[in-house]
């Protein structure tokens, strides 16, 4: 059983490893964000993800290195009341 993703708030989120993708016709690297969920007790979730909006506005500015979005900067807490939907991959 895998966790496809998790809703609340409206917005959805996604486990997502952080990995390159190569663009052929750019030759542009380009990074995935990463999101890490895990289910805390009591269906309590953590989610650690990457805010780009936060990186920048509450940061100041993007880090030095080039791929920011492979270390999440964002904690989420979610409680049951919270959570709108979850779905699960059989």
């Amino acid at each position: 059983m895998r966790l496809l993703y998790l809703k609340a708030n409206g917005k959805y989120y996604r486990p997502q490893l952080p990995y390159e993708e190569w663009n052929e016709k750019t030759e542009i690297q380009k990074y995935k964000s990463v999101c890490y969920i895990t289910e805390l007790s009591l269906g309590t979730w953590q989610i650690d993800y990457y805010d780009q909006t936060r990186e920048y506005t509450e940061r100041g500015g993007y880090k030095a290195y080039n791929n920011p979005e492979c270390e999440p900067n964002t904690r989420l807490i979610l409680y049951p009341f919270s959570i709108q939907e979850i779905c699960y991959d059989f």
